[in-house]
């Protein structure tokens, strides 16, 4: 499912995902997952007052946002906590690399 947002003029695209868990033995779609950047634009942060509270770049929040650096469970809890939404209802990206 896509969802689009406007927000300051600029159209963005955010994916929602279900989540799917086991419930009397059978998987049932039960909560709904936004992306990192959906969870920062939603909380009504830029990436630059997010760089500043996690101390670090705002290459590092893009980087995070589009899956090419990983988010320590320590950011992500922090983030979590900054955006005011569970852990379980953002769809952390992850990067994928060969070995």
């Amino acid at each position: 499912m896509i969802i689009y947002v406007d927000i300051k003029f600029n159209l963005i695209y955010i994916k929602i995902k279900t989540k799917e868990k086991e419930v009397n033995g059978e998987m049932k779609k039960s909560e709904f997952q936004i992306t990192l950047q959906a969870a920062r634009i939603n909380a009504g942060f830029s990436r630059k007052q997010v760089a500043k509270y996690m101390n670090v770049s705002s290459w590092n929040v893009i980087e995070w946002e589009t899956g090419k650096r990983e988010v320590a469970i320590s950011e992500a809890k922090r983030l979590s906590k900054y955006y005011g939404i569970s852990l379980d209802n953002i769809s952390w990206p992850c990067s994928s690399k060969e070995i």
